[in-house]
């Protein structure tokens, strides 16, 4: 069985609802930085999935006769059933399942492309810049995380249509790593963590890549749609937060809302782990024969 400690999940989970001294980790301070290194077990979490994939999935353990819709259950279930190998809770493990559910359409490359810059209904009717206001409005991210997601979906764009490729994207997404840590986020602050969510994917998903070039010569990854790692992660993040947002009151310019981004870290994983399953060659042979 697998061991996934997801030690950023006990930090976010615990530091980041509540101030009161009594209720961070041992050792921990409201004074803290938050680092990126918290998130390390998300992006590694998401290439397991991966690999997981890409080694053990083979479309012709399955009849030709399934429908579209079906296919698609056939590749979420697989996945889902590697998630019961980890070692999460029960909770954990449900959060995650949901996710993968809510995700499930982003398997489909087209759809990804479509939810995050096309038809404007990533949540609800609303495209990824315009929920981006709306979470900046209501201080659940400040307006230097909106910008550097902005950045990251231009990125994703760039990657979409051919002009950027993964060495690229690399070092793109290091450079807003910098930007990101001079922030000096503070273990308590309500800010910094949904951008720190997508840069953890982003990063491990393009390292992945990097080191994988026979998924390249084979032909099995479907060139250049890499960046659908990370858009399916912000749609999952937005999925995640949302909800939480419009279940508070509007407070522009008000103390930060309560979210548990514990919860919108599974949310941000099967969102990532639906885009980037969708990138193999095995998947779309199952998908369309």
């Amino acid at each position: 069985m697998k061991k996934i400690t997801l030690s950023f999940l006990f930090l976010i989970s615990i530091s980041l609802l509540s101030c009161d001294q009594q209720s961070l980790p041992l050792n921990t301070s409201c004074t803290d930085l938050l680092l990126l290194s918290d998130f390390d077990d998300i992006g590694q979490m998401h290439n397991d999935f991966l690999q997981n994939f890409h080694d053990n999935f083979d479309p012709e353990d399955y009849p030709s006769t399934l429908s579209f819709t079906q296919r698609i259950d056939v590749a979420n279930n697989f996945n889902k059933s590697y998630a019961a190998t980890l070692n999460l809770s029960s909770t954990d493990l449900t959060l995650l399942n949901t996710a993968l559910d809510a995700s499930k359409k982003l398997l489909e490359l087209d759809e990804n492309y479509e939810k995050n810059f096309v038809d404007a209904t990533i949540v609800s009717g609303y495209d990824s810049y315009e929920i981006l206001s709306y979470l900046e409005t209501n201080n659940a991210i400040d307006a230097f995380e909106k910008e550097l997601l902005i950045d990251v979906l231009n990125l994703c764009y760039a990657n979409k249509i051919g002009n950027i490729d993964e060495e690229g994207m690399k070092s793109e997404l290091l450079d807003l790593r910098e930007k990101w840590t001079d922030q000096q986020y503070k273990v308590c602050d309500n800010t910094g963590v949904l951008s720190a969510y997508i840069l953890s994917i982003g990063l491990c998903s393009v390292d992945w890549w990097i080191d994988h070039p026979e998924v390249y010569s084979n032909g099995e990854r479907i060139a250049p749609w890499v960046a659908a790692d990370i858009t399916g992660a912000v749609w999952g993040a937005f999925w995640g937060v949302c909800g939480q947002v419009a279940n508070q009151p509007y407070r522009p310019n008000g103390p930060a809302i309560v979210i548990n981004w514990g919860s919108v870290a599974w949310a941000a994983a099967g969102g990532a782990i639906s885009g980037s399953t969708g990138l193999t060659g095995k998947l779309t042979k199952l998908l369309f024969g």
